[in-house]
């Protein structure tokens, strides 16, 4: 719903300031005797009357200056102005009307705009002071004498301004509509949406960056419901907005954020999220508005399996203080998922808009006192969160079901109290439970090792009564032959894919896939090794590893993979091939997934290279048994285990 705005106006240190904090009721604006203390603009929510409006505080207006900063602020004024209802001139007694009052006056007369004209610090009751009447001669009607400091004269100077407001049945048209501003930098696309979503070229599209230059609004309506886009103009650097009439197209952009319901982050898809889409998600993040990151041109992105979803974590990333937005892949030229655009505007806005109904006690209904909440002063144990209460309407703060040590700093507007990936005290203490699930089950399930398997189920012999004695793929090999070796392989790899997954789903309820996916492995291996189902002899699990890293990282598990053949094909030494290879594992999991996985791989590294100390050894002696392909199996082989 667009309520009606009332801007206050005037040249520096009349007191706007001050009548800003008594009109609204909240000291908002920082008051000073300095001109020039307040610099942008600051909004809030007045009612009278039974009417609810929103009110401007802006910076002084010095008609005629060159000061960088003073002309920034007679430019947020003017910005002010043109999207006001209703002005308030704001001027002093002490002074009189000077030639700044009268340039002031000249200008929102131009403006066509209703100006009502406030006389301050007249602090005094009873007769009004003669010096009044010389405001007459600003041409801008009865001026109404007040008190920004004891309130006197607030009533008649509201009672003016109502005057001017549109009818209140025309404010009840635009509350069944969702505003909706569509902002991002320059040439992602932002009309061509709009242009689709309207069915017509309501604004101009070009490749020219800041084609648009105002902030268009247009009503729409369909059968998901009523709304009001808006297109703006292109955010750019400050440091290339050099041209003044973008300068306003950029302010008139932000003036659209405030104003706006939703907003629609536009992303081109072909550059990723820059460090410009970060400050502009941004500017909508910091105003409290219900967002959806919209990645535009996607028909213009060479596609493989998984490119979306790696380009969504990509962009939830980059925009990770957004981590509550939603994020949606369109083509505003071909239209594709345009109309799943209508679906997630109704769904975010009424996420926004959301209400807690009042305090909510917590199940067993105790708790410390209020005054202890989130306080745990003098060493105490912290207290546990036991009720929600919302105080305004739009933007909640939704806090889960929190115990232990929330940080109150870090609570966000329509997020949660802990950053995206990140588990919250109460989902940490889960942490050590599912671990413990995971290395038992890993664990049993790496013990059933596919040499040993095969060699009593199909042979009805005991791998391990033969050659080096060990449950490897080599020493199978070199007993029975080819025969049986997919067995072993089929075994061996199934296990580890299936625990793998499993730890990965199981942590990645906690946002620490990589860490289950890892852990599991290094289980596997163990089991693997020291199997309780078979007097705890096994293998070595080189072929555990190697399956588990191509699941972690797929890139660095094909490098590890393609080292080790390559090594045994140049050297026929299986064991200086196996530890070659998983010596870049660590290296490789670290970029791909983080320092825990990476430290978890270490472990899976140690493990391997503690197995292979004998070969080690054999390798320094220059004593180490070659593979070797031939039919005789009586021949030795490298005792190396996969």
């Amino acid at each position: 719903m667009s309520r009606p705005l009332v801007a206050i106006v005037g040249r520096p240190n009349v007191g706007k300031s001050m009548l800003f904090n008594k009109l609204c009721g909240r000291r908002l604006s920082i008051v000073e005797d300095t001109p020039g203390v307040t610099r942008d603009r600051l909004y809030a929510e007045c009612e009278w009357c039974g009417r609810t409006f929103d009110i401007v505080d802006t910076g002084g207006i010095e008609p005629s200056t060159d000061n960088e900063i003073l002309l920034f602020m007679r430019e947020q004024a003017q910005l002010a102005i043109d999207a006001a209802d209703v002005v308030v001139l704001v001027t002093e007694i002490g002074t009189g009307v000077t030639a700044a009052d009268q340039e002031v006056a000249n200008m929102l007369l131009r403006s066509k705009k209703p100006v009502v004209l406030a006389v301050n610090k007249m602090d005094s009751t009873g007769a009004v002071d003669p010096g009044i009447y010389e405001f007459y001669s600003l041409g801008l009607g009865d001026p109404i004498a007040v008190s920004a400091v004891h309130g006197h004269g607030t009533g008649d100077l509201l009672d003016a301004c109502l005057e001017h407001f549109p009818p209140e049945d025309a404010d009840d048209a635009d509350a069944d509509y969702t505003r909706v501003a569509v902002i991002g930098k320059p040439n992602v696309g932002k009309s061509s949406l709009v242009n689709l979503i309207l069915g017509e070229k309501r604004v101009i599209v070009s490749n020219v960056a800041g084609t648009t230059r105002d902030s268009v609004d247009t009503r729409f309506e369909n059968k998901y419901g009523k709304y009001i886009f808006v297109d703006t103009a292109g955010i750019r650097r400050k440091s290339r907005v050099d041209d003044r009439i973008e300068k306003f197209s950029v302010m008139r952009a932000k003036l659209a954020i405030e104003r706006a319901d939703v907003c629609l982050i536009m992303i081109d898809a072909r550059d990723g999220v820059t460090e410009q889409d970060t400050k502009i998600a941004g500017l909508a993040h910091e105003a409290g508005k219900a967002s959806i990151i919209v990645v535009n041109k996607w028909d213009l992105v060479d596609k493989e399996t998984g490119t979306m979803e790696k380009m969504r974590k990509d962009v939830l990333r980059d925009l990770s203080f957004m981590s509550y937005a939603p994020v949606l892949f369109i083509s505003a030229l071909t239209g594709q998922r345009t109309e799943r655009l209508f679906k997630l505007i109704n769904f975010v806005n009424d996420q926004s808009a959301m209400r807690i109904a009042g305090a909510r006690p917590a199940a067993d209904g105790q708790g410390p006192p209020p005054e202890d909440l989130l306080h745990d002063a003098d060493g105490r144990q912290a207290a546990v969160l036991r009720r929600v209460l919302q105080q305004s309407g739009a933007v909640p703060f939704f806090l889960p079901a929190l115990s232990g040590k929330p940080d109150p700093r870090r609570v966000r507007p329509g997020g949660h109290a802990h950053p995206h990936g990140h588990p919250s005290e109460g989902r940490a203490g889960m942490i050590p439970g599912l671990l413990a699930a995971i290395a038992v089950f890993s664990y049993l399930l790496g013990g059933l090792n596919g040499a040993i398997i095969a060699s009593k189920y199909v042979f009805h012999r005991d791998v391990r009564d033969y050659g080096s004695g060990n449950a490897g793929l080599t020493n199978f090999y070199r007993t029975f032959g080819a025969p049986g070796l997919a067995i072993v392989i089929g075994t061996d790899v199934l296990k580890t894919v299936i625990a793998v997954v499993a730890g990965g789903l199981i942590m990645g309820t906690q946002g620490a896939a990589s860490t289950g996916q890892v852990f599991a492995g290094f289980c596997v291996m163990l089991g693997h090794i020291y199997p309780v189902f078979y007097g705890f002899r096994g293998g070595k699990g080189v072929l555990c590893a190697e399956t588990m890293l191509l699941i972690v990282s797929f890139p660095t598990g094909l490098v590890s993979l393609l080292i080790f053949v390559g090594i045994v094909w140049a050297t026929r030494y299986v064991s200086l091939g196996s530890i070659c290879g998983a010596l870049i594992a660590p290296i490789g999991v670290l970029a791909a997934c983080g320092k825990l996985p990476a430290l978890l791989s270490l472990f899976c590294v140690i493990l391997l290279v503690v197995k292979h100390r004998s070969n080690i050894g054999r390798l320094i002696r220059h004593k180490e048994s070659k593979l070797s392909f031939k039919k005789d199996l009586s021949d030795k082989f490298d005792d190396e285990d996969f």
